[in-house]
């Protein structure tokens, strides 16, 4: 049985690969072209294989929060006639069209939203850019190419506290605590 649970044919159990890295050690004259070849053929075998497994464990409520809000971002960009295709964006564009995103975000009363919620929804949109099938090697979070949108974020946040908004705090996790936790999530 192979080790690779897909049904593809394009998919390698580990034994042929080994094999081929074998073949590419004992021969020296290898063309440069060919291992690219090789090398694509690999990528494009165990790619596909490896969103599978990313996508099916992660969580619904993670998948379906990265959905809505870049769902939301997507038509608030279409709103004001602007590209919405943001998996194909540049980074430069992306973090001025979410600085104008984030200005513009506001409750269903017109209120701005709270510090916490404003981070949700980044974080959400960056699930949806970094995780499979799209998997873009970008950071909005703390990406030095994002921080004039992330400044807008904590601006925005700011006006919340400042136009009456109000943060719940919670007392801090007591050390005994944590132990449990850290047990809990080293299983």
């Amino acid at each position: 049985m192979s080790s690779c649970q897909s049904t593809s044919t394009d998919c390698r159990t580990l034994t042929q690969v080994d094999e081929m890295l074998d073949e590419f050690e004992e021969t020296a004259d290898v063309d440069t072209e060919e291992l690219e070849e090789c090398a694509e053929d690999l990528d494009h075998a165990v790619e596909k294989e490896m969103d599978e497994v990313e996508t099916a464990n992660t969580p619904k409520s993670s998948s379906e929060q990265a959905r809505r809000y870049s769902d939301r971002f997507k038509e608030f960009l279409r709103a004001h006639k602007l590209c919405d295709k943001i998996e194909q964006l540049v980074p430069q564009t992306l973090n001025r069209f979410l600085r104008f995103y984030y200005r513009n975000l506001r409750g269903k009363s017109g209120e701005y939203l709270a510090p916490s919620t404003l981070g949700c929804i980044r974080a959400g949109i960056h699930r949806y850019l970094t995780s499979a099938p799209l998997n873009r090697a970008i950071n909005i979070i703390e990406g030095v190419e994002f921080q004039s949108a992330n400044k807008m974020l904590r601006v925005i946040g700011a006006l919340y506290l400042k136009t009456g908004g109000c943060t719940m705090t919670f007392p801090a996790i007591e050390p005994a605590d944590m132990v449990k936790v850290a047990k809990y999530l080293d299983r």
